[in-house]
């Protein structure tokens, strides 16, 4: 887990022609892996620092077990990928030929 102080953390898919496409950006208090904090799986996309930046680190396992004895740990956690999803759906939209 990763949560970057300055805006610049691009989501990225692989697709099959071994090219890339932004899904996803984050910025800054994003969260980068928070669906492994919420027995998710590890990683659902690649996450690239677009600018220098600093930002803090946390195990997965570890995060998961404060998200299980925190409600607003947990609920923060279920916004931000909520967030997410929500804009990898209007980056999808936007891109809808």
């Amino acid at each position: 887990m990763c949560i970057s102080h300055r805006p610049a953390i691009s989501m990225i898919v692989g697709v099959s022609s071994g090219q890339f496409v932004e899904a996803g950006m984050l910025g800054r208090n994003g969260v980068v892996g928070s669906d492994a904090a919420l027995d998710g799986p590890d990683a659902l996309n690649t996450a690239i620092a677009q600018v220098e930046s600093s930002g803090v680190m946390i195990d997965a396992a570890v995060l998961k077990g404060l998200a299980r004895e925190s409600e607003s740990l947990r609920l923060a956690l279920v916004h931000q990928g909520r967030a997410l999803y929500a804009q990898t759906q209007q980056v999808v939209a936007c891109n809808d030929p």
